[in-house]
């Protein structure tokens, strides 16, 4: 059963290896709240903006954080597992180094981000906004990554085989350095003014 906490504000708290499950947040304010080695589970956390929160360490299971902000949030060694963070907006945050297993981050602004060498394989990334983030080394393999924005991302050494990048501005990216496959070198191709054969 589904415990809902209603625009509360949570300041300065210490939830340090607290267990939730099954909490429901609506447009809560969480402000300096330690979550380090939290383990979430089955929550979700909906409009609530978090400012200088630690999850370091922490785990999230199949947590939706969908319309929410970050604001200078460390995700240090923190692992997401089947997560969904739709529209959801992240500024200046620690993400590194970070454990992401499947999940729809469809919509999401990662802009600047640092996601270097990140393992993102099999993520939805559909519409996602990752302008100037820095990709350098990192896996975004069999992702669905269709329009997302990727202008001006630093990609070199990473890989993108077998994501779908349909409606991506590949015109606006530097792909030197990228592992890509044959059909999305077709993709690139095209984007140039090329004809495939």
């Amino acid at each position: 059963m589904t415990t809902d906490v209603l625009g509360r504000r949570f300041a300065g708290e210490d939830w340090y290896a607290r267990e939730l499950v099954g909490r429901r947040y609506v447009d809560c304010e969480m402000v300096d709240v330690d979550l380090t080695e939290a383990t979430i589970t089955d929550c979700a956390f909906e409009g609530t903006r978090f400012r200088n929160v630690r999850l370091n360490a922490a785990r999230l299971e199949r947590t939706r954080l969908t319309g929410c902000t970050f604001e200078r949030t460390s995700f240090f060694d923190a692992t997401l597992v089947g997560c969904k963070l739709t529209g959801s907006e992240l500024v200046a945050c620690m993400l590194l180094p970070l454990t992401v297993e499947g999940g729809d981050w469809s919509y999401v602004s990662l802009r600047q981000a640092d996601l270097r060498r990140v393992e993102l394989t099999g993520l939805n990334l559909e519409e996602a906004d990752l302008t100037e983030a820095d990709l350098t080394g990192a896996s975004l393999q069999s992702c669905r990554m269709a329009r997302a924005v990727l202008r001006g991302a630093l990609l070199r050494g990473a890989s993108l085989v077998g994501s779908d990048l349909a409606g991506v501005r590949l015109d606006e990216v530097d792909l030197r350095g990228v592992t890509i496959d044959l059909a999305q070198a077709a993709l690139v191709a095209q984007s140039l003014g090329a004809t495939v054969v």
